[in-house]
């Protein structure tokens, strides 16, 4: 968003400042993921009486938001690629 918003200063950065604001912007999206995440991964530990049922319900949802995340993190890199190749 910021490179959309800000583009005329992000042209005039060099590579290596673009690519120092990407890894703090990944380490800002790692925590995200790891929040929202985690709360199924801390789910999956607690007891439950049919936990068969329970943990492949865990798991389903737990893969389904890994790839919605997985999703929207690619599609920040296509666009931080698209944008530095401006």
């Amino acid at each position: 968003m910021f490179c959309i918003v800000y583009s005329d200063i992000f042209q005039a950065l060099s590579f290596y400042d673009r690519a120092a604001s990407f890894v703090y912007g990944l380490r800002f999206d790692v925590a995200t993921i790891s929040l929202f995440l985690g709360v199924f991964i801390m789910i999956l530990f607690l007891p439950y009486p049919k936990k068969s049922t329970f943990i492949k319900v865990c798991a389903v949802c737990l893969s389904i938001f890994a790839f919605v995340m997985i999703l929207m993190l690619s599609a920040d890199f296509f666009i931080f690629l698209k944008l530095s190749a401006i």
